[in-house]
């Protein structure tokens, strides 16, 4: 019953601190909020577990220090500018699901980052007429965040749940137009071909039309995160019955965000995306290993529409999960 009213007062808390923390941010240019709010449908690919509705929520917060340091080069043609800026970045992520001890899916995560960003962007102050843009044409973009980081992790049901103190690191580039560096990126393969496909457009109604030309294509390789974290284990059914001891550990945790264009059918835009995370525990125990929680591997592969409706397919495990579970989710996500 307690973990129940814990669900309920965090589903409340978190439409509550959308509203506040919205307001604010639009009254602030220095803050800026991100909010994500998706009501879904949880089905696990096991025949002996049932679905759930629930909430997906993400929350990102930051509030930018001081005034950041603007450095400008002129080359003939282009403008080079760099910004770096120290930030705070408030954030909560993960999964409500309505079902009682429903336990399969993402792990919630609140914290809180102290960072360094600096960005890197070169524009061309002319248009870049299309047979000379080249992976030498200096259209492009890098950004990268160091951060000192606290999180709280729990399941869903917020039955065990641990403490996590670490460095982070984000690193994420955007390739000039026409570059070669997007074919060695596997993860635009399948993009690449489905707009291959559509080619120049086909008529689907209302004189809309289905395209998908070159320009729609992510400019931005894959956003990769690094993170080394100490972890201080509040309570963990599965790792006590492994180590009873439950001392604290270390961890790296890796990283990989994409997303892409797949098609245009008149001005709307359909996108899919792509999430990896790995989770390795460093100097594990031989009983951490025997009993498989030294290593996680979870990915996520999701077709975004422009009516906000999101389907998506999970694989893998999260800290808590002793084995593997696949889920299908269908949502609509609330946009602040």
């Amino acid at each position: 019953m307690e973990n129940r009213l814990t669900k309920i007062c965090a589903i409340g808390a978190t439409g509550m601190t959308c509203l506040l923390t919205y307001n604010i941010a639009l009254a602030d240019p220095s803050r800026e909020f991100n909010p994500k709010l998706e009501f879904t449908y949880f089905e696990p690919n096991d025949n002996n577990t049932e679905g759930s509705l629930g909430i997906k929520y993400e929350l990102d917060y930051g509030i930018q220090l001081g005034n950041p340091e603007d450095q400008e080069t002129n080359q003939p043609g282009v403008i080079s500018a760099r910004n770096n800026f120290y930030k705070i970045n408030l954030f909560s992520k993960g999964n409500l699901p309505f079902k009682s001890d429903f336990q399969i899916g993402d792990f919630t995560e609140t914290g809180i980052d102290l960072a360094w960003e600096t960005v890197r962007v070169d524009v061309l102050t002319e248009p870049c007429r299309t047979d000379y843009c080249d992976e030498r044409t200096p259209d492009n973009s890098f950004v990268f965040k160091l951060a000192g980081s606290y999180q709280f992790e729990a399941d869903s049901e917020f039955d065990n749940k641990q403490h996590a103190y670490g460095l982070k690191m984000r690193a994420a580039y955007k390739i000039p137009a026409r570059s070669q560096l997007q074919l060695v990126n596997p993860l635009e393969w399948l993009p690449s071909v489905i707009r291959l496909m559509v080619g120049d457009g086909f008529a689907v109604g209302d004189n809309k039309r289905v395209t998908a030309s070159a320009p729609l294509s992510n400019p931005w390789l894959p956003s990769v995160g690094l993170a080394v974290e100490q972890i201080d284990p509040d309570k963990d059914d599965k790792r006590a019955a492994a180590d009873p001891q439950l001392d604290t550990y270390d961890r790296l945790r890796l990283d990989l965000i994409y997303s892409s264009t797949l098609f245009e059918v008149g001005d709307q835009i359909y996108r899919a995306s792509y999430t990896w995370r790995y989770f390795r525990e460093i100097g594990a125990s031989e009983a951490i290993k025997a009993a498989g929680l030294e290593r996680h591997r979870y990915s996520t592969i999701a077709i975004h529409t422009p009516q906000n409706i999101v389907i998506s397919y999970s694989s893998g495990k999260l800290p808590f999960d002793l084995k593997s579970d696949d889920m299908f989710e269908l949502g609509w996500r609330f946009n602040f």
